[in-house]
């Protein structure tokens, strides 16, 4: 009996990984895997270390793609595969999202669309066709993450629905290497991600003021590319609130660092997965 396809979406951060582990130790003789990494080119340094050392201790044979960009095309990104070595960190790839379709924000958020959901679903399809099914690594503990239409979709969620595993698993599974993830919480996986709250946004950018320069960067050149459907006022910008990124950082300058203590009662480990309920639709291809 042939076994069931299965994309395994491998984010950055431990909760994938974690999910990847115990698939491939458990669950290889029901499903035939392939296991994804999808770079968005603008992530922490710290998470790519991370990954490189979970594909090397873990033995999960991780593809790395990056997306290619069809400009003046109504085309969605495809995949480029990369070597784990050449893996693009300069925002390169991002940029070129960027200049077609606008800055991402909250009411625009296509970044996870075009730079990670159609490259890892370009990559599998065009290796199996679309008889696949897609594994996200969000947790038992994340109940309100789980999509309602997971079957019509072809989702599933081993970590909440085969292994039972919550957060705390996680953490401890990992804690016995010492290449374990070493990233604080609110930095994450995305430093300056628009979903994040002024709280986490505002240590980030005391830690990693580089990628909040970028974001400005970025405003300038490509605030005026906007679809149709984009009604704002005046050019795009990133952040709640319809701020820009040199707005966040006068406010944040004026802010100073938040005390260390704000957030020891977080676990570090960051928000490599916080689009993860974003990675199996394929419905989008233009």
């Amino acid at each position: 009996m042939a076994k069931t396809k299965l994309l395994v979406s491998v984010s950055n951060g431990r909760s994938s990984a974690y999910m990847a582990h115990l698939l491939k130790e458990q669950k290889s003789d029901e499903y035939e895997m392939m296991f994804v990494n999808a770079n968005a080119s603008r992530e922490h340094e710290e998470s790519f270390r991370f990954m490189r050392a979970v594909d090397r201790h873990l033995g999960l044979g991780i593809v790395y793609v990056e997306a290619v960009v069809h400009h003046r095309e109504r085309k969605a990104s495809t995949a480029a595969v990369v070597g784990e070595n050449s893996i693009n960190m300069d925002g390169a790839i991002y940029e070129e999202v960027i200049k077609k379709y606008g800055l991402p924000n909250q009411t625009f958020p296509h970044c996870t669309r075009e730079l990670k959901l159609n490259p890892i679903h370009d990559y599998a399809e065009k290796h199996w066709g679309l008889d696949y099914w897609t594994a996200l690594g969000i947790r038992a503990d994340e109940p309100d993450r789980l999509s309602p239409t997971a079957k019509q979709q072809k989702l599933i969620y081993p970590l909440a629905h085969m292994f039972d595993v919550d957060k705390v698993d996680v953490l401890r599974f990992f804690s016995q290497f010492d290449w374990d993830l070493k990233i604080e919480e609110y930095s994450g996986n995305c430093v300056d991600c628009f979903k994040k709250s002024d709280k986490k946004l505002n240590a980030a950018y005391h830690k990693d003021p580089e990628f909040f320069l970028w974001r400005a960067k970025m405003e300038d050149l490509y605030g005026h590319i906007k679809p149709p459907n984009d009604k704002t006022v005046g050019p795009r910008k990133t952040f709640r609130g319809h701020r820009s990124a040199r707005e966040m950082i006068a406010l944040f300058e004026h802010l100073g660092p938040p005390p260390p203590q704000l957030f020891d009662a977080e676990a570090s480990g960051g928000c490599a997965e916080a689009c993860a309920a974003d990675l199996g639709s394929r419905g989008f291809r233009l």
